[in-house]
């Protein structure tokens, strides 16, 4: 399953349109839900504080099909007042951990502090290897890289986990508020500029059909 997204911050965005799901869910319910491809480890309501609006943070796996690979582990951030679009943010350097959902770097102070209650679904995942459980150490693997020893974990560092924890989420989400995303962005550095270009070209193989006008979150 592959479906297109996206806008890279630099970034072109895609509206695509997903069949109709059915009526969501309580966050809650989640936890215990069923959902095909991923397993759910939490779901929890989050309270609003004044940095950030009442939402339900979700953990998720995607599993792993080698015997001696990691599960791509995933957060998924559902606020309570949706604006019915998601943003999918990029890792860094080997990845390894899931980075935070709060916006890109170039933004003030004042857009910072504004960006969580904008309503926007997001997520972000490690790309499926965990920093601390690599073959070799920190003395041995300064640079924290011995996962590209183990050829799953590799190729999803290299591009393939991009999709899969995209096709995941949008499943929770769908799940939660029982609609697909109208608009889907992407936002990435570094590693996750890469990662925000392989995006696109899971889109540019799929259809030129679904393309819609260049612009950034608002």
């Amino acid at each position: 399953m592959k479906i297109g997204y996206i806008s890279l911050l630099g970034g072109l965005l895609v509206s695509t349109a997903l069949p109709a799901a059915a009526a969501g869910i309580a966050c809650d319910e989640l936890a215990s839900a069923s959902i095909e491809g991923l397993s759910i480890v939490s779901a929890a309501k989050v309270d609003a504080t004044e940095a950030m609006p009442a939402h339900c943070e979700v953990m998720a796996e995607v599993p792993q099909k080698s015997e001696d690979g990691w599960p791509i582990k995933m957060r998924v951030v559902l606020p309570e007042d949706w604006n019915g679009n998601s943003i999918q943010f990029g890792g860094g350097g080997f990845n390894g951990v899931i980075p935070p959902q709060i916006g890109g770097r170039w933004q003030t102070d004042a857009a910072a502090q504004e960006f969580p209650h904008k309503g926007y679904a997001t997520f972000s995942g490690d790309s499926g290897h965990d920093l601390n459980d690599l073959p070799f150490g920190p003395e041995d693997d300064p640079r924290r890289a011995s996962f590209a020893l183990q050829k799953e974990a590799f190729e999803r560092y290299a591009r393939k986990s991009v999709n899969e924890t995209y096709v995941a989420a949008m499943s929770i989400i769908e799940t939660r508020y029982g609609a697909a995303p109208k608009l889907r962005h992407f936002v990435g550095f570094s590693q996750g500029g890469k990662e925000a270009m392989v995006a696109a070209r899971i889109i540019l193989k799929i259809t030129m059909a679904s393309w819609s006008v260049i612009r950034s979150p608002t």
